[in-house]
């Protein structure tokens, strides 16, 4: 058994420096993509033989949101990605590059993915727990006033910081 697992080992690291990896397209994820979506088949030959794994790397946290059929080389979403959660440390791009080794073939793959946010979080204010009262004086000129409020917080991407509009609730019509 254990010159089995060492053979193994020994075939596996001398095939990662033999090798070209094998480059594909990004692969783009809307976050929330629903449980067992295939992503990518692997283009493994049609044999008995064929072994897919993953090779561990940086990313080996973000492996467990992605499932690797052994045999057919099949990547699907395992778990629900939350791009917030996932990238928390990354405002702007969201993106790993997942490695996959066919051992009987000696191919790498290296599958970039690249989690796109979707607005699922609503603007968090400073002083969300009370009202905000705006006072106005009524000898203000029309259209002319301005009244200045800290701005909302969103956990969705930056771009989606320009789309944060404000309105007023419960206002008297008198308003313009």
């Amino acid at each position: 058994m254990f010159n089995n697992l060492f053979v193994l080992f020994i075939l596996l690291f001398f095939s990662f420096i033999a090798c070209d990896p094998i480059e594909l397209s990004n692969v783009s994820i809307r976050e929330h993509t629903p449980v067992g979506q295939l992503l990518v088949r692997l283009n493994g030959t049609s044999t008995q033989r064929n072994a897919f794994r993953f090779v561990s790397n940086n990313y080996r946290d973000i492996q467990r949101y992605f499932s690797l059929n052994a045999s057919t080389g099949e990547l699907r979403i395992a778990m629900d990605i939350d791009r917030e959660i996932i990238c928390a440390h990354r405002r702007v791009h969201c993106q790993f590059l997942l490695k996959v080794f066919e051992i009987f073939h000696e191919k790498l793959y290296h599958i970039p993915v690249i989690i796109e946010d979707i607005n699922d979080h609503r603007p968090i204010f400073p002083y969300q727990s009370s009202p905000v009262e705006l006072h106005i004086s009524e000898n203000s000129p029309a259209h002319q006033s301005k009244l200045f409020i800290q701005q909302a917080y969103d956990q969705d991407q930056m771009d989606n910081q320009k789309q944060l509009k404000y309105q007023l609730k419960n206002f008297d019509s008198n308003f313009p």
